[in-house]
């Protein structure tokens, strides 16, 4: 088929696509030069066909639907079908995009819902295909009249790409019916409920083909309610993946951390206001097209700082990395989330929540957040103030001892896997401050420790204490990681601890990284930051060493290793002296650790700390403080 013909079938195909899932919106056709079947007379759909005559386009035909089904609605007629070369097909093949029907001496192209590429199936060729137009103005600008659109904003944009990509489709083939027998009301039924509901309506019906599992809704059905369908019908109608998102995440991570300091200087605001919806979407396409082109699949957005919410929250104050103003009580006018993980979809471009758990604004911030969030509820509370959030050095902290604390914590999670297409939750590596003392250190959750650790030992135990915390951390995760299986199991959690193994486990840190590693139900993949060099003075810090010093704390086989590294590192001008010399001493070091990695048996990815330190946030260039070490790793990425 020519490339012209293909593109104008192929708009016809997602039209039919979108007026299936019963969101077609009206459109005048554009007005496209393009060769289409020519008709020596007028071609005429039987009323019984159940096909839509469009021009010379018949659409609405089901993928799998034969030959020999179609010319069933024109028997008595001298008609024929051909595929795209022009050839005679039997009966009993299918029929697929652009093969054409000649009835009576007038001929029409065959339009089959969701074959874009005219090779009888729907599949995910289909939906690149569709990305490939949907997503790029330069083609989609002659079709805006021929797709449906579904936005309601006027231009061919992801979110339709998106909407075609996640509506399936499935179908039932009447074997047998009573002439009386009506199809009932299929709405929000599962595919197996469905069946069983037109098996008690008295047809005999087999699901013919389905794309997806007994999980989804019906969304729409194509024959309504009250339709008395007699053998040899169809009965199609279009299920959504359990009502949820699919989360999309991959088993090699190419990953990179985009973090708040960046966004509050230049990408969400502009001087002390958010930034307008245009110049944001323009600054996260460069963003996620410069990833894309790359080579990066994943990125780790900073949505929770400082207790607060770079999203339109319930649960938690609006951020000032957002928002207009520097205080926690500004509103937000628009969703950057939401226009985020549009676009970053469309590029496949998966979208982790970074979140810092622990960590709350400054004391005198905390007393400016509106009251209706109950963080300023427990601030005003003088039996939470000093127990549920704890002040230390001029900043609070949540304390996870408390079941009502880490409730907190789970709902912010699950409002954003509830209310956002995300496909994973990650935590950075503050939890508890640091427990270095017997004093101030052990006043932090003296409390929480008179109430819950008296099973623990002696209060003034330095080894007791930290065995309290990791415990109330693992509660705390196990309690996250539950909450996010129990509504959506594709959804990944993950948490990215400091590098130095001894730190977290039995060091000032208070993280049990040897349970999560070891046991299902805390993690799906942990990331320490190595952050060393190969030359690191100290031997467990080198980059070799240290990954696989955490390597071998993975022995459940449940827990991905994911290797973050310190791009930031690499300036031009690093030193060659100190206790990590490498950086100065050579410009590769980010490629050899790529290296290292891609041949590693455990490790499944990376992520760089941070975006700005491979890219400049505000161009499609790269960062000039670190050109050295980018030129000698970015052609590495695509192939890693």
């Amino acid at each position: 088929m020519k490339k012209t013909n293909l593109f104008r079938l192929l708009a016809l195909v997602l039209a039919a696509v979108f007026c299936l899932g019963g969101l077609c919106l009206p459109a005048e056709k554009a007005s496209v030069a393009v060769a289409a079947a020519t008709n020596e007379g007028s071609f005429t759909v039987p009323s019984r066909c159940p096909y839509t005559l469009d021009g010379e386009y018949l659409k609405g035909i089901e993928v799998n639907t034969t030959v020999g089904e179609l010319l069933y609605y024109f028997t008595g007629k001298e008609a024929v079908v051909k595929n795209a070369n022009g050839t005679t097909v039997t009966d009993n093949a299918k029929l697929a995009s652009g093969y054409t029907i000649t009835v009576d001496g007038a001929t029409v192209t065959l339009v089959v819902v969701g074959d874009a590429d005219g090779d009888g199936v729907s599949n995910s060729a289909d939906v690149e295909i569709a990305k490939s137009i949907l997503v790029n103005s330069a083609d989609t600008a002659a079709y805006a009249g021929i797709v449906a659109e579904l936005t309601g904003d006027g231009v061919i944009s992801s979110a339709d790409y998106l909407a075609l990509k996640y509506l399936k489709e499935c179908q039932l083939l009447v074997q047998s019916a009573p002439s009386t027998a009506r199809v009932p009301n299929l709405s929000g039924m599962t595919e197996a409920e469905a069946k069983t509901a037109l098996e008690e309506a008295g047809f005999v019906a087999d699901v013919r083909y389905t794309s997806v599992g007994t999980k989804g809704q019906v969304a729409y059905q194509k024959v309504e309610a009250g339709f008395v369908a007699g053998e040899g019908a169809k009965i199609s109608f279009v299920v959504t993946s359990d009502g949820r998102y699919s989360p999309l995440n991959y088993d090699r991570v190419k990953g990179i951390w985009l973090y708040q300091y960046t966004s509050s200087t230049s990408l969400f605001k502009y001087g002390t206001n958010q930034r307008d919806e245009a110049s944001y979407r323009t600054l996260v396409e460069r963003v996620i097209n410069n990833m894309s082109r790359d080579g990066f699949n994943t990125v780790y957005l900073q949505m929770r700082p400082y207790g607060d919410a770079l999203y339109p929250s319930e649960v938690y104050p609006p951020s000032p990395y957002v928002c207009s103003g520097s205080t926690y009580n500004g509103s937000f006018t628009y969703d950057p989330l939401e226009i985020f993980l549009e676009i970053a979809h469309a590029s496949d471009i998966s979208v982790q929540a970074w979140l810092n758990p622990m960590r709350l604004m400054t004391t005198g911030a905390l007393a400016g957040v509106d009251s209706k969030y109950r963080l300023r509820q427990w601030y005003n509370d003088s039996t939470k103030n000093g127990t549920y959030i704890v002040a230390n050095s001029g900043r609070y902290y949540l304390n996870p001892a408390y079941p009502e604390t880490r409730q907190l914590v789970v709902d912010g999670i699950m409002e954003i896997c509830e209310n956002y297409d995300i496909d994973g939750i990650h935590f950075d590596d503050y939890f508890y401050i640091s427990i270095d003392s017997t004093s101030t250190d052990l006043a932090f959750d003296q409390d929480a420790f008179n109430k819950y650790g008296a099973s623990y030992g002696s209060s003034s135990s330095l080894s007791v204490r930290k065995e309290f915390r990791r415990q109330q951390v693992n509660t705390l995760l196990r309690e996250i990681y539950g909450s996010i299986k129990d509504y959506n199991e594709d959804i990944i959690f993950g948490i990215s601890p400091a590098g130095n193994i001894d730190n977290n486990q039995t060091g000032y840190l208070c993280a049990d990284i040897k349970t999560w590693c070891s046991t299902p139900g805390y993690v799906d993949y942990i990331c320490p930051q190595v952050y060393w060099s190969f030359n690191h003075s100290w031997d467990q810090a080198r980059f070799d060493i240290c990954t696989n010093n955490w390597a071998a704390l993975c022995t459940a086989p449940e827990v991905d290793l994911i290797i973050g590294m310190a791009t930031y590192q690499g300036t031009n001008s690093a030193s060659s002296s100190g206790s990590d010399p490498g950086w100065g001493q050579s410009k590769d070091n980010i490629a050899r650790m790529l290296t290292f990695l891609k041949t590693h048996s455990r490790a499944s990815g990376w992520i760089f700390f941070k975006y700005e330190s491979t890219y400049n946030i505000l161009s499609d260039g790269y960062s000039s403080e670190c050109s050295q070490e980018i030129n000698n790793y970015i052609g590495m990425i695509k192939d890693w």
